[in-house]
């Protein structure tokens, strides 16, 4: 089936994510803005996530449907996403997480007024049990005068990607993907955009809900933190001498924060 251009590509990786499918993909179905593409990328599941989102892809030719031969993490399958999208704005979507039913049309807006390379929202979290495991709200949705990393010129801006829109020209251009480690991957592309980027905007609604699971990726340790990292720096570090920003400054308060965590 043809896929036709539309104004936004959101892009989503999927892996076992059967249990949360329909609410993510409905959610996205009826968002009050229409014109938009979902790309959905099947990582290797075991569980019918990829007969589920096959459903959806033969009822509706906005969804587009990818599928890995075998797992290979977020970041390869966002990066497969963004190379097979054709909107003018990119967005991100995890499979167990949810949009506000205006998510696309407010992020639109807010970054096509603002004439920003891109733009970020604020989260609602939504525990998945009582006893989920504490989180700082801060880190999703950050005080107009919280400035986390960079003071200027993009207070507030985090290094998680679901939370933004994104002009895929600018992506294209500065040649700014994931890097396919098994954590921190949002870390480098959020980075890459922070360094590369003109003019960045807070947008503080909370348009996108964030299921926070007991087991997940992100609340996990691992015992190879540190080497993530290093890889992660080593990363940064080529991007940005590849693409001639190896002399900001804020290619140095990164690799600063990150050595930090070795």
């Amino acid at each position: 089936m043809e896929h036709m251009e539309a104004k936004i590509s959101i892009v989503m990786p999927v892996h076992n994510a059967v249990d949360y499918l329909s609410q993510s993909i409905t959610a996205i179905k009826d968002q009050s803005f229409s014109d938009w593409e979902l790309i959905c990328i099947d990582d290797g599941s075991s569980d019918g996530s990829r007969e589920v989102l096959l459903s959806y892809a033969g009822l509706d030719q906005r969804i587009k449907v990818l599928c890995n031969d075998e797992p290979r993490g977020a970041g390869w399958s966002r990066n497969r996403g963004i190379a097979e999208s054709n909107g003018n704005y990119v967005m991100f979507c995890d499979a167990d997480d949810w949009y506000d039913p205006n998510a696309c049309a407010e992020m639109l807006k807010a970054i096509e007024r603002r004439k920003a390379d891109m733009v970020q929202c604020y989260a609602i979290i939504e525990p998945e049990f009582d006893n989920s495991p504490p989180c700082d709200i801060r880190w999703f949705n950050p005080p107009v005068k919280w400035y986390g990393l960079l003071r200027r010129p993009h207070r507030g801006i985090n290094s998680l990607c679901w939370e933004k829109i994104i002009r895929r020209d600018f992506i294209m251009r500065n040649n700014i993907r994931f890097p396919e480690t098994a954590k921190h991957e949002d870390e480098v592309f959020c980075a890459e955009c922070a360094i590369a980027a003109r003019k960045t905007s807070i947008l503080p609604k909370p348009l996108y809900h964030y299921r926070l699971r007991g087991g997940s990726l992100m609340h996990t340790e691992r015992p190879d933190e540190c080497l993530i990292w290093r890889h992660n720096i080593k990363t940064l570090k080529d991007w940005a001498m590849e693409n001639g920003f190896s002399e900001r400054r804020t290619v140095r308060k990164y690799i600063k924060k990150w050595e930090a965590q070795c």
